[in-house]
């Protein structure tokens, strides 16, 4: 019996379990000993094919690193990129991004057929920046980091 899609788990699909123990044998071949030892859980639960509990912040900075920094397309071409992003999409983190997304999108839509009075760019520190979006009806600011794109405030 296998685990259900959610928090508790997530079973992998086929070619995301082959890209997924390709990774992470080279992982492995680069790694002390004791971080070898140390991917050893995740490892056997990706030949098993469900990643459940304790592991899934493991998966998902491994997803979030690939991605991030380019391996995933780059030793995978765009078609291994995919896959991995819809692992990532489907994990805890990638859900909550969605989320967010979602609702930033909906605080964009409500400026839909506003005419923008005033838009600007700040720094709040290095890495982390703000875009404020002012209409005749609405003010809005975004903060735009290496964590993504989120809806800091609206006002009305």
């Amino acid at each position: 019996m296998g685990l259900p899609e959610g928090p508790e788990g997530l079973r992998l699909r086929a070619e995301e379990q082959a890209l997924l123990q390709e990774e992470l044998q080279r992982l492995q071949a680069q790694a002390s000993q004791a971080a070898a030892m140390e991917l050893a859980p995740l490892v056997e639960a990706v030949g098993r094919g469900e990643v459940s509990g304790d592991l899934l912040p493991s998966l998902q900075y491994l997803l979030w690193h690939l991605l991030e920094s380019g391996l995933a397309r780059a030793l995978h071409r765009a078609e291994g990129e995919r896959i991995l992003m819809g692992l990532f999409r489907r994990t805890e983190v990638g859900q909550n991004i969605a989320q967010e997304l979602e609702s930033l999108n909906k605080a964009l839509g409500a400026m839909r057929g506003q005419t923008v009075q005033a838009i600007q760019a700040s720094m709040r520190l290095p890495g982390t920046y703000l875009i404020h979006i002012e209409t005749e009806e609405m003010d809005l600011t975004l903060v735009v980091s290496r964590e993504g794109v989120r809806l800091e405030s609206v006002g009305v």
